[in-house]
């Protein structure tokens, strides 16, 4: 039956199967994400391969015991966790975004990445009270211990 306005190629949910409609919705979607999916998937490749680099390098270079070796090391050790789980994890919700019929991954994405942001946050800040301790002369360094304490 024509459409009232006089367009013919116009179709309702209600006149094709549901499954149909929201996989056309998903083709849709991903025509518009198609940038963001391609950023995304450029940033993982890069931040795989450079914090490959940085943990190998720290690693393997740097034998002196400072906090700030075990904090580049936990840190690069987290965001190679998140190029390589969350990011692509993201895509892949971008890919089914009306069809995303597993519920546990979405579940275990979800508190993974809340658990990763906070961990790169509470680095973040124990690095910056490290760098205030080191520029500050009344205050003491952080000791091997707490530091290590602190990044596991």
């Amino acid at each position: 039956m024509p459409d009232p306005n006089g367009n013919n190629d116009s179709f309702s949910a209600a006149d094709i199967d549901v499954d149909v409609y929201l996989e056309a919705r998903n083709q849709e979607f991903l025509y518009n994400s198609l940038p963001t999916i391609f950023y995304i998937g450029f940033l993982s490749v890069m931040g795989l391969v450079g914090n490959s680099v940085v943990f190998m390098v720290y690693y393997r270079r740097y034998h002196a015991s400072s906090a700030m070796r075990y904090y580049v090391l936990v840190m690069s050790v987290t965001d190679l966790l998140t190029n390589a789980q969350i990011l692509p994890a993201e895509v892949l919700e971008m890919r089914f975004y009306n069809t995303f019929r597993w519920g546990w991954a979405c579940r275990i994405f979800r508190q993974t990445r809340s658990f990763l942001v906070g961990l790169s946050t509470l680095l973040l800040v124990a690095v910056a009270v490290d760098r205030q301790q080191v520029c500050s002369l009344k205050l003491k360094n952080i000791v091997k211990l707490p530091v290590t304490t602190a990044c596991l």
